[in-house]
């Protein structure tokens, strides 16, 4: 796999050797709409949120797409727990996110970062060659009425 748009416009080595392939365990990610198309499953990186004066720690995580890992329901019931949070946080999150699905990367879709300060937080980085069919969508759901 290649990371070179990863890299491309920072000072940073995204990859390194805590970033592992993961094709095994399942993943949260909140959507905007309940299909996931390469417009949904972006960085805040790509949606602009280009801060290039943080810690490399910071960029690489901008650069890479948040996910929750799901070992089991119980923490499937307790990571939507957190979005619900989020959403009274801020607001607008509620008006944004609709949806949320569970997924797994397939082989040579990119690498997984155990990151931030959630038990289950994790940075996925796509690789050069990455397209949505590299995900595995196992289900989407609508989030209101799963938190």
């Amino acid at each position: 796999m290649k990371f070179d748009n990863l890299h491309s416009d920072i000072d940073c080595n995204c990859i390194t050797k805590e970033v592992k392939e993961n094709t095994v365990d399942i993943f949260l990610y909140k959507l905007y709409k309940n299909d996931m198309t390469i417009e949904e499953f972006q960085s805040y990186w790509e949606k602009g949120q280009k801060r290039r004066h943080n810690p490399c720690e910071r960029i690489c995580m901008l650069k890479g797409i948040s996910v929750e890992k799901a070992i089991n329901n119980d923490i499937e019931i307790e990571i939507l727990s957190k979005f619900k949070e989020t959403e009274e946080i801020k607001p607008k999150e509620k008006e944004k996110y609709k949806y949320y699905c569970s997924l797994r990367f397939r082989k040579d879709a990119g690498m997984v970062w155990k990151t931030g300060e959630g038990k289950y937080h994790h940075t996925f980085f796509k690789c050069d060659d990455f397209n949505v069919e590299l995900l595995e969508i196992i289900e989407v759901k609508p989030l209101e009425n799963n938190v």
